[in-house]
């Protein structure tokens, strides 16, 4: 039964239910302490609605259960980010980019951290392998082009805000307090 309710869940999520999601994600929980994805599911859903600490919680426990699942990492390092602990979170873009060398959503993630430390070159080649991995993240572009004008390459910053003026993902999960 723990299938049906994590089924459900994910039902619950696409709607924008997210309470009843995160009722549905506990109980395949409960009814089945070893689904990972259930874990990394309420996670999401947690820090979607704020709550950062049931988030990193949820996000551990996949990890623990499913030692190599990039977007666990991924996902957990989005939640340090917001929570200000930068070396936490590149510690956790790394791995799930070892674990997944084309997760274009962790080069962005780590891309924002650099940035935000003040280390453009590195945001920048981050942000530039995050758009060549998924040219349709118009976040990235939007942030490449922050880094380019404040590097004084005002053409390329253009030309980004152009491609940026275009839809947001929806798989975008974190962005700085700088944005």
């Amino acid at each position: 039964m723990a299938v049906a309710y994590f089924d459900r869940a994910v039902a619950h999520e696409r709607q924008g239910d997210r309470a009843r999601a995160l009722s549905d994600y506990g109980d395949a929980i409960r009814r089945d302490p070893g689904l990972a994805s259930a874990y990394y599911n309420r996670g999401r859903a947690r820090g979607e609605l704020g709550d950062l600490d049931g988030a990193m919680a949820d996000y551990g426990d996949a990890l623990r259960l499913a030692p190599a699942h990039a977007n666990a990492f991924c996902s957990r390092g989005a939640v340090y980010g917001r929570k200000g602990e930068s070396d936490q979170a590149l510690a956790d873009f790394e791995r799930a980019i070892g674990l997944n060398p084309r997760h274009a959503l962790a080069y962005f993630n780590r891309g924002l951290v650099y940035r935000d430390r003040g280390d453009l070159k590195a945001a920048l080649a981050d942000f530039d392998r995050a758009i060549s991995l998924d040219p349709k993240r118009a976040d990235a572009y939007s942030a490449r082009a922050g880094v380019q004008a404040r590097l004084g390459d005002v053409e390329r910053a253009s030309a980004d805000t152009a491609q940026a003026a275009r839809p947001l993902p929806a798989a975008a999960i974190w962005m700085s307090k700088a944005e």
